[in-house]
Formats: C-alpha cells, sequence, structure tokens
C-alpha cells in the first residue's frame, strides 16, 4: 500500500463489482484498482509462448488459457462497459485497470506451482466454497483446464513433438456436494492467489466485495476452513466500523460520481489519519519477519481498544452532522461480514504461507515476495472485507 496513494485493489468474482461498493471504496481510499478486460485467466493465453522446432526453423505456440476466471453470463462485455462507465475516474487518477504484462514460463510456472498448493490445501478449498450443495453450481463452469497444469512438450520422433499435460499438486476434491463445487472451489482459489499477490506487489489493500471472497480471506488469516467462528474471527480481526453500510447502501446507490467525489473529499482526511495510525500500530506489532499471526493475537486486544480512542477522536473532529450519520456508533459492534470494512492484521509471508501451506519450497516463498524486497517501503497488508 503506498505511502501517499493508499490503493485498494479488488478481488474479481464471477459477476461484476456493485457500484456502490465502489463508491463506498472511493470514500475510504485514494486510489482503487480492477483487473484489466483482457485478463481472463490465472495464466492468460499471452502470458508466455512455447519454441517448436520443425523443418522450417522454430514455430512459437501459445498455449491456452489455463485456469480461466468463472464469469457470469456476459460478463465481458458488462465489464467493458463498466470500464467505459468509470473512464472519468480513470483521468482524474482515482481508478486504474492492472495492466496486462507478458510473463515468461518461469514466473507462469511459479504462480501455477503456488496455486497448486493451495488447491491442494482441503481447509482453503472448503473456504472457497460456502455456498456449495448437492445441487449444480449456477455459475459457468468454463471450459479448458482448471487444475494448476504444466505444459511440456515431448520429442516423438524427427523434428516432432507434442504437449504433455502434468497435473500440479494434488487438488482436493470435495465429498458429499456436486462434483462441479470442487472446479469452482479450485478456480476461486486460482484467482485469489494471483491478485493477492498483486496486491502484494503493489503495496494495496486486498478489497474483497463478496461473501466468498471475504471468508477466504478470513481463512488465511485463522488458518480454517469456512466455518469460521466469531470467536475465531475476533481473534484474527476487529471490524473497520467507520461507515454504515447499511445506511450508506440508499445513499451512495442515488448519488452521482461528482456527488461522491465532494463526499469523499470531507471523508478522506478522516480515514488517512485512521489509517496511518491503524498502519503504525500493525507494523509495531508484526514487523516483517514476524512469526504467523497465531504467535500475536493477544497483542491485537490493545490494537482494538486503540483504534476505539481512535475513531472516537476522529468523529469529534468532523464537522458535518450530516456525514457523523453515515458513521457507526464506536464502541459494541458486533464483528460480522457485513460491517464495512474487517481489518486483519497479517506479514505478507504469513500470506503466502497460509494460502499455500507449508508445503511449498522456500524459494516459491521468495518468489512471492521477490519484487517487495526491492522496494524502500514494504507495508503489511490489510485486508479490507465488505461481504
Amino acid at each position: 500500500m503506498n505511502a501517499h496513494r493508499p490503493r485498494a485493489l479488488v478481488l474479481p468474482t464471477h459477476s461484476l463489482p456493485e457500484i456502490w461498493r465502489l463508491k463506498c471504496l472511493a470514500l475510504t481510499f485514494d486510489h482503487i484498482s480492477l483487473h484489466h478486460p483482457d485478463d481472463q485467466a490465472v495464466v492468460n493465453r499471452m502470458d508466455y509462448k512455447l519454441e517448436i522446432p520443425d523443418s522450417a526453423g522454430v514455430t512459437e505456440v501459445r498455449p491456452g488459457d489455463q485456469m480461466p476466471f468463472l464469469r457470469e453470463q456476459d460478463y465481458d462485455e458488462r465489464y467493458r462497459g463498466l470500464v467505459s462507465t468509470l473512464s472519468p475516474l480513470q483521468h482524474r487518477g482515482l481508478v486504474d485497470f492492472l495492466p496486462l504484462r507478458p510473463a515468461d514460463k518461469d514466473d507462469a510456472l511459479n504462480l501455477l506451482q503456488f496455486v497448486a498448493h493451495a488447491v491442494s490445501n482441503a481447509k482453503m478449498v472448503e473456504a472457497a466454497v460456502p455456498d456449495k450443495s448437492m445441487a449444480a453450481p449456477t455459475m459457468i463452469i468454463p471450459s479448458g483446464i482448471v487444475t494448476p497444469t504444466e505444459i511440456n512438450l515431448d520429442w516423438v520422433g524427427h523434428l516432432k513433438v507434442q504437449p504433455r499435460l502434468h497435473t500440479l499438486g494434488n487438488p482436493h476434491s470435495l465429498a458429499n456436494v456436486h462434483p462441479q463445487w470442487s472446479a469452482v472451489a479450485w478456480l476461486r482459489l486460482g484467482t485469489i492467489a494471483k491478485f493477492v499477490r498483486k496486491a502484494c506487489l503493489n503495496d494495496a489493500t486486498p478489497a474483497a466485495l463478496d461473501e466468498v471472497s471475504s471468508r477466504i480471506l478470513l481463512a488465511l488469516a485463522t488458518d480454517s476452513s469456512s466455518a469460521v467462528t466469531a470467536v475465531q474471527q475476533q481473534d484474527v480481526a476487529f471490524a473497520w466500523d467507520l461507515l454504515d453500510p447499511h445506511k450508506l447502501e440508499p445513499v451512495l446507490r442515488d448519488l452521482n460520481w461528482n456527488e461522491v467525489l465532494k463526499l469523499r473529499r470531507q471523508l478522506l482526511p478522516t480515514y488517512a489519519n485512521i489509517r496511518r495510525e491503524i498502519q503504525k500500530r500493525v507494523d509495531r506489532l508484526l514487523p516483517n519477519n514476524a512469526p504467523p499471526i497465531t504467535n500475536v493475537r493477544a497483542a491485537l486486544a490493545e490494537l482494538k481498544r486503540e483504534f476505539i480512542q481512535l475513531q472516537e477522536k476522529e468523529l469529534e473532529a468532523l464537522q458535518s452532522l450530516e456525514i457523523k450519520g453515515y458513521f457507526t456508533a464506536a464502541s459494541g459492534v458486533p464483528l460480522a461480514l457485513s460491517a464495512a470494512g474487517i481489518v486483519i492484521p497479517l506479514t505478507w509471508a504469513a500470506v503466502a504461507t497460509s494460502l499455500s501451506g507449508l508445503a511449498a519450497s522456500n524459494d516459491l516463498h521468495k518468489w512471492f515476495l521477490a519484487w517487495r524486497r526491492r522496494k524502500k517501503h514494504i507495508y503489511n497488508p490489510i485486508f479490507a472485507l465488505q461481504g
């Protein structure tokens, strides 16, 4: 998360983000990043190429999309419409769409290996499908490779090769549900793994705008399945309960973007002060070489108390009674996925371990964090959940 431009990176799902939720993010973050409309899979068709020797020299072949994103019907067309709608905000520097940068084969394979550990982790697979049932999923399961797969070329004769597919890891299959739910879980985890790493590399806050993504992020912090209890939630997180979503939703649905930006100018200083203080305290609790969150949960009680005092102080500084009406009470708000935001203090190294499991090699963890080590400013992540 950039020190001067706090950024929220919206985790994509099978449905479009609701405009009112993007407006809510605009009130609390300086910058919002969304996925590029041509980003279609964990590894896209254009991410890397294979070179095949033949009688004419060398032929370049690009494998098809691997682990394509789940999409509802007409998603691509409607998402491009959203991109067009947000164009004025993009010109004003409030919104951007993550660039598509071609990756080499090694980088693509590292990402797939990372995903392979996630889909082999039974707890993470369970966390990815809180909506599973005996009925078939309502979303469309895309055709193609739905598990992390390495593609190699085998020689079968003089200047003749054929592709060989090798499934990475041991993807966990769900029991007592419709068999397609396993594929849904794998594809959701692949998407989360890809974009949580993008958030890591960009010092951004991973922003989950739906219940499924929120529960996956909670599972990362608790190292648990989807059955995260209220007690566990209180252990690892506290509600960023400044703005009341139940009050805000009807208001934001009616406000146009110019009105949102006017309200934003009044609220951002308050959020900037609160975020700065929270970040200082999180970094104090969790230096970059800190052990996993399970070893520091006791310290979070102090952080929660400080947060309530900080919130009360900042609310008193607000002059507009109308704006104050959008905020929740400073105390006694139970933690729930319906909160405007949930803060989960964690280290990026712990995120990598929770997502991939202990089975992942040190080299793979170094790859996950590689670009961060080249930066002068390195922050621990703060997750934003909006169920």
